[in-house]
């Protein structure tokens, strides 16, 4: 199709500087996976990547984060992911897990962007990105950035709406006890709404989440606290916690 309109306008020669690229993408793709050992493709990959072409970035960032056709050096493949953000979503993994989870140290800035970038793979209904934003801003598990409840309770409550555990775990705790920071209501005591997400938890596969949600739900229906008692209820939970070992 790409050919077919430029011939139609008569662009060859952009035509072929464009494919031309491309085929040296792929035969630095096929280096980059084990392929044959093509080192010149590097050099002018790089020099496509100084010229601010996205996918040359991405590639370059590749090479220099598995050490083909040059040294490994993490940093500055962390850097080209960067750049390449720009225009090119291959990027975005890499960059992020290296900037949060790597042995390197990076600046906090970067830290800070990878960090941001974690909510589209949250959005997109990936687990281990709401779980890494909820530890971020929750707990401070990573170095540089502080923790942020306020910005964690948003995630946990945005999060618990789907099928994620961790944020539902987080957000039924904090509408059980009501949060207060400095004096601000970050979250207000919502028992309803507690006793619906320790519900949906005391099922989990996490021995965690399944014992306190059993233990808090079958407390509350059992003294009311916030809801209306139902003691029938509540030994069924206190059941269901001493089966998982917590009573």
């Amino acid at each position: 199709i790409a050919k077919g309109v430029k011939k139609l306008f008569r662009d060859t020669e952009a035509y072929e500087k464009e494919m031309a690229f491309y085929t040296l993408a792929m035969e630095m793709g096929d280096f980059l996976i084990g392929g044959e050992d093509k080192a010149q493709y590097f050099s002018e990959i790089k020099q496509k990547a100084e010229e601010e072409n996205p996918l040359a970035q991405y590639m370059l960032g590749l090479a220099y984060y598995a050490g083909l056709g040059t040294e490994v050096n993490k940093s500055e493949a962390v850097n080209w992911f960067e750049s390449s953000l720009n225009g090119e979503s291959s990027g975005e993994f890499p960059f992020v897990s290296e900037g949060l989870f790597s042995e390197n140290t990076y600046d906090i800035e970067k830290k800070k962007r990878a960090a941001e970038m974690l909510v589209k793979f949250a959005d997109s209904g990936e687990d281990w990105a709401i779980n890494t934003l909820l530890d971020i801003y929750g707990e401070g598990s990573i170095d540089g950035i502080e923790i942020d409840l306020k910005k964690a309770l948003r995630f946990a409550e945005k999060y618990a709406e789907g099928t994620n555990e961790k944020a539902k775990f987080f957000f039924a705790k904090a509408c059980e006890d009501g949060i207060v920071q400095d004096g601000v209501t970050l979250q207000e005591k919502n028992a309803g709404q507690a006793a619906e997400l320790y519900a949906s938890l005391v099922n989990s596969e996490q021995k965690e989440y399944r014992e306190y949600a059993a233990v808090h739900l079958a407390d509350m229906l059992m003294n009311g606290r916030g809801i209306e008692a139902k003691p029938a209820e509540a030994i069924q939970y206190y059941e269901i916690a001493s089966k998982s070992g917590n009573l």
